[in-house]
């Protein structure tokens, strides 16, 4: 009896005939009617025995046939697959893009990472050749799920001030996300200006602006005190401290001020907004520029009195004189 032996796919595997290896089939072998023959399919790599057709059906491996007839006996296989599933953390893509794939074990598999604007590649999680390169390769040989791993890019924003005002956000070091937009706002103290920002700010004039952040960096606020002027006058004669002139004084400055007559003068008060404007001494708040002004005279007399005074002091002289003339004049006798 003729024993007709063959396989599918060829590369999927050979067949033994009584445990001996048929190097190629389809094949054929005569065998004595009734002997009982063994078969046993052996896959090679990557593929599996899925059963037997023909005049033999199942999948019992190995199996027994009688060779009662002529027997005709096809061992089939098949690819062994495994699904491969790809996934993304963060924001970027994947290519192949991320689900779930089918692939003949022992596949090499080419996958790359592309990170989103504002995003780093961190690498790959599961079994891949090079989980640290965004390109590289998956051997299928079991079922895999990989993972690309992205996380935002973060920058530096140092907030600094000079001079005394308020920032917001504060002063110091804050973390954001490359390509954020973030506002920031100058606030002067009392007595100062805003002067502008110095740094990559979208609007440096403006207290209120923004910056956007695409590498670390450093903005500073910029304060300066408000000044005016201060002038000081005098109407008369007399000496001020300070001296006559415009002097520079910051805004909310308390001055002191004073006033000192010559001889012969008096002060008679000041002139301007001045603390207490009767006091030779007092003090000048500056909050806009000013002018203040001592005011000194010289005293005036009553014509009457001076007449008065003038005449006793005639009157007075004469009496001495004349008593005078007569205790010198010598007696005569007669």
């Amino acid at each position: 009896m003729e024993l007709s032996v063959d396989v599918t796919p060829h590369a999927g595997g050979i067949v033994e005939i009584n445990g001996s290896p048929q190097s190629s089939c389809p094949v054929s072998r005569n065998f004595i009617k009734d002997t009982v023959i063994e078969l046993e399919a052996q896959p090679v790599a990557g593929y599996e025995f899925i059963g037997w057709s023909g005049d033999l059906s199942g999948s019992e491996n190995p199996v027994t046939i009688e060779m009662d007839s002529e027997k005709l006996v096809t061992a089939i296989f098949s690819n062994i697959t495994h699904p491969l599933i790809i996934q993304v953390r963060g924001h970027g893509s994947t290519d192949p893009a991320t689900g779930a794939y089918t692939y003949n074990e022992g596949t090499e598999v080419t996958i790359t990472a592309t990170p989103d604007s504002g995003w780093r590649f961190d690498g790959w999680s599961g079994e891949v050749a090079y989980p640290e390169l965004a390109a590289t390769t998956v051997v299928i040989n079991t079922d895999k799920t990989i993972t690309a791993n992205f996380s935002q890019i973060m920058h530096s924003l140092t907030i600094e001030a000079n001079g005394n005002g308020l920032v917001s956000p504060e002063t110091g070091a804050h973390s954001y996300a490359e390509g954020s937009e973030v506002d920031i706002t100058a606030t002067p103290d009392s007595g100062w200006q805003f002067d502008g920002w110095s740094g990559e700010v979208a609007a440096p004039e403006l207290a209120a602006t923004t910056v956007v952040i695409n590498t670390d960096e450093t903005v500073t606020a910029n304060f300066s005190q408000i000044m005016h002027s201060l002038t000081i006058e005098a109407n008369g004669n007399g000496l001020v401290s300070p001296k006559t002139g415009a002097h520079s004084y910051a805004e909310g400055t308390e001055v002191t001020i004073t006033a000192t007559p010559d001889s012969g003068w008096r002060f008679d008060g000041w002139s301007g907004e001045v603390d207490y404007p009767e006091l030779a001494a007092t003090t000048v708040v500056i909050n806009t520029d000013q002018t203040v002004t001592a005011n000194f005279s010289q005293p005036r007399f009553n014509a009457g009195i001076i007449g008065i005074i003038a005449g006793s002091v005639g009157a007075g002289l004469a009496a001495l004189f004349a008593t005078r003339r007569r205790k010198s004049k010598p007696e005569t006798t007669t």
